[in-house]
């Protein structure tokens, strides 16, 4: 889960980070809020450093039984892509 505030003076750069999320599978979720079950932290990393955004950006990672990870996929129509193991 990513959590963000980035100024308005910064459009560009909020908009890089939304199209990145996107490309990584991450969905909307609220304001500012985005989540994705997929494995994606090494690229998630690079791209916020790369970014300057390291330390400006919340990035969560959530732990989740095979159960609810079966049902988050469903919810991200990434059934077949996403581990039971994680």
């Amino acid at each position: 889960m990513i959590i963000y505030d980035i100024p308005e003076k910064e459009y560009r750069l909020r908009g890089k980070l939304r199209a990145t999320l996107k490309a990584l599978g991450y969905k909307f979720i609220q304001k500012s809020v985005w989540a994705t079950p997929m494995p994606v932290e090494i690229e998630l990393e690079a791209f916020l450093r790369k970014e300057a955004l390291w330390g400006k950006v919340l990035a969560i990672k959530a732990v989740l039984s095979p159960e609810e990870n079966k049902r988050l996929a469903k919810v991200f129509n990434l059934k077949d892509r996403v581990s039971e193991k994680r």
